[in-house]
């Protein structure tokens, strides 16, 4: 027996992106035609891009959680990026999430890898029932109604060991029957922000 599997293989560069990088997902149509990889383990409602709202321009990353089951998790993995030449990393995103009741207590998870994304490494767990919650309580469709409604996330807790030719990262949001998630304005620092001192 045997079977053929449509992009088994994906290869990825090795180095990666130039940063400093910025995604707002304007220029892609789908995730599917773009080189960020979604991870939808139970083939339903899972990351997607939306015209329905964006911190800025018209699209962003939404993830269609109002009718998820409670308990599954989705990923969105980022391309590779070179940060080889890096002393710092920072990196930061905006989002917008709404429980449906108070007892809901989804997670988002960030991840970091410097091997391409064969190991991965936590660095931050937002809860539905804490600082993930930007538009409080919403029972049906939440959608996002202007900049009050997200949050700004920041990442600076990645170290020498991910100054590497092949770093990636992820988001994995998991499931608790909460309302929808959006990302957006993802910004990648890999190098210095320089202070000039005047002396005299």
């Amino acid at each position: 027996i045997s079977n053929t599997f449509a992009s088994y293989v994906h290869v990825l560069p090795n180095p990666g992106e130039a940063v400093p990088a910025f995604e707002g997902f304007e220029t892609h149509a789908d995730l599917t035609s773009s080189p960020w990889t979604v991870v939808n383990p139970h083939n339903d409602q899972t990351f997607a891009i939306s015209t329905v709202a964006a911190y800025s321009g018209s699209k962003s990353v939404r993830l269609l959680n109002l009718a998820g089951a409670s308990g599954r998790s989705d990923e969105l993995i980022s391309p590779v990026f070179d940060m080889s030449g890096a002393t710092s990393i920072i990196i930061n995103y905006r989002y917008a999430y709404a429980q449906r009741n108070s007892s809901n207590d989804d997670r988002l998870r960030f991840y970091v890898s410097n091997n391409c994304g064969r190991t991965w490494s936590l660095r931050q767990q937002l809860r539905g029932n804490a600082i993930l919650s930007t538009g409080g309580i919403v029972s049906g469709n939440f959608v996002p109604s202007g900049e009050g409604q997200w949050a700004l996330a920041e990442l600076t807790n990645i170290g020498p060991t991910y100054h590497v030719s092949d770093f990636r990262f992820k988001f994995e949001f998991e499931s608790n029957g909460g309302n929808n998630l959006y990302i957006d304005d993802i910004n990648i620092n890999g190098t210095p922000v320089g202070i000039f001192e005047m002396s005299g």
